[in-house]
């Protein structure tokens, strides 16, 4: 049995991406309330110095545009500078980033971001110092060689942890590294790409046994394998947060599962891709296992060889909630594994583009992680006071390929409505667009939905545009009622 890499996705032209996997469990911890904060003072923190800070629209988005030409939405990001204003690093968090190694070479890079096995590095070469089966295991170990080379032949590991090593306000590349986080290098991938289940267990009970706070896992396969989901485990008793990426082939989890996201031990959190207008990114898997969705889409991020470049994947998403996990747990020492977790997630902002795809349709909030305090969220209509009437909306069926196609819909009057599908079913890089007068996207529809309502929106008035590319043929959609209030 065999786990494939999480090949970062780069989105360009719709194209699918390569088999990637997922991490997560379907353990709700809405219940979980976190510890009481205190909101402190904030510091005067301005636009960190690294020169390409501005394409990190994942941390502060002023409405870039995306490689699909979609302009940001402003604040449709981590919240990373709020936060950034009020961390107050208590204690070292370590997280482990299970990948395929890191170059440690690149000029956006300093070994001083590392976590350090001090017996090791005090101690003799070629010598298990400290007794863990380990040798000269200094920064963390290459689980597949047996060795503590960390070249990255993939590249993949590199743009992942890049992500939160890069070093901060340096003048050069990217902003990544934040006080009071350490990163621990477990190497699971090398030239070949493929790699046997049973040393993922061994990079997750190696990460746990030495002193790992959070895994940060960006692989996945649709095997289930009992060793890694033993390992799993053994990390919840240990008081470690696994938190794995959803994967990149657009599925629905629910009705495809992949693993270890869908294992469903309490301490793991699925992270999903999202976009830079808040949307689910179109390669993300979905469904209620993903708690919890992080920006995915057109990251920035290191290479090797002093390269830079963009990538997209949830593989990139994943690292982002690793390091707000570790900045919520640096802030709030005294926080459990669970309650972290609970934490994460209670802070979260809540979406109408992506309620149709995880358990909550929430995207990733840092400021709020830290602070505990609740996202946003939608409000609560009583649908019991809505009218309703029968319309009927649809594309044409199946619809066709290479082609754009806009339907209106339009109740002069009313204040806010929903729309029921009876029928949803394109393709997965085909997109639904749904906009508001003001030209707003409130929601980007793709995949084999069935039939659902949409959220309620405000106004009057929607437009519906259906993208087509070239895939494969497809139903289409038909909207057959609308519910409202004047």
């Amino acid at each position: 049995m065999k786990v494939s890499l999480l090949l970062s996705l780069l989105v360009s032209a719709g194209v699918m991406a390569m088999p990637e996997m997922i991490h997560s469990e379907i353990t709700s911890l809405r219940e979980l309330t976190a510890l009481p904060s205190i909101i402190e003072t904030p510091r005067d923190i301005s636009i960190p110095l690294d020169p390409e800070f501005n394409k990190q629209w994942w941390h502060h988005n002023s409405g870039q545009v995306s490689s699909d030409n979609i302009i940001g939405v402003a604040g449709a990001d981590t919240s990373m500078l709020r936060a950034l204003e009020v961390y107050s690093p208590k204690k070292e968090i370590v997280i482990a980033v299970i990948d395929s190694g890191l170059d440690l070479n690149h000029e956006d890079f300093d070994s001083s971001i590392l976590w350090v096995n001090e017996l090791e590095q005090n101690g003799i070469a070629g010598v298990d110092d400290d007794n863990n089966g380990y040798i000269d295991d200094i920064h963390g170990h290459n689980i597949v060689m047996k060795n503590n080379n960390f070249t990255d032949s993939k590249a993949h590991g590199t743009h992942v942890t890049g992500l939160i090593s890069a070093i901060s306000n340096n003048d050069k590349g990217i902003f990544g590294a934040v006080e009071g986080v350490k990163i621990m290098l477990i190497k699971l991938w090398d030239i070949g790409g493929d790699i046997f289940t049973t040393p993922t267990a061994e990079a997750i009970r190696y990460a746990c046994d030495n002193g790992a706070n959070i895994l940060s896992n960006s692989y996945g396969t649709p095997s289930p394998n009992a060793e890694t989901k033993a390992a799993i485990k053994y990390c919840l008793k240990k008081g470690a947060l696994f938190v794995g990426a959803s994967g990149n082939l657009g599925r629905n989890l629910n009705i495809e599962p992949d693993y270890p996201s869908s294992f469903g031990i309490a301490n793991q959190i699925v992270v999903g891709a999202s976009t830079n207008y808040d949307g689910r990114a179109l390669f993300s898997n979905y469904g209620k296992v993903v708690e919890l969705f992080a920006p995915g889409e057109d990251i920035y991020s290191l290479k090797p060889k002093n390269r830079y470049k963009e990538s997209s994947g949830t593989s990139q998403a994943c690292p982002l909630v690793s390091l707000a996990a570790a900045m919520t747990w640096s802030h709030n020492p005294e926080l459990s594994v669970l309650e972290l977790k609970g934490q994460i997630i209670k802070g979260g902002d809540q979406k109408i583009s992506l309620t149709h795809w995880s358990s909550n349709g929430q995207r990733l909030n840092i400021y709020n992680a830290i602070l505990g305090l609740e996202g946003d969220r939608l409000p609560n209509f009583d649908l019991s006071k809505f009218q309703s009437e029968e319309l009927v909306i649809e594309s044409a069926h199946p619809y066709p390929k290479k082609k754009d196609f806009t339907k209106i819909f339009e109740m002069k009057g009313i204040k806010r409505f929903r729309l029921h599908f009876k029928k949803f079913d394109i393709y997965n890089y085909d997109r639904l667009t749904l906009e508001v007068k003001e030209g707003e996207i409130v929601d980007i529809i793709t995949s084999n939905l069935g039939e659902f309502w949409t959220e309620v929106i405000e106004g009057d008035y929607l437009k519906l545009t259906l993208k087509s590319k070239s895939g494969p043929i497809k139903y289409g959609y038909t909207i057959d009622r609308v519910e409202f209030q004047r």
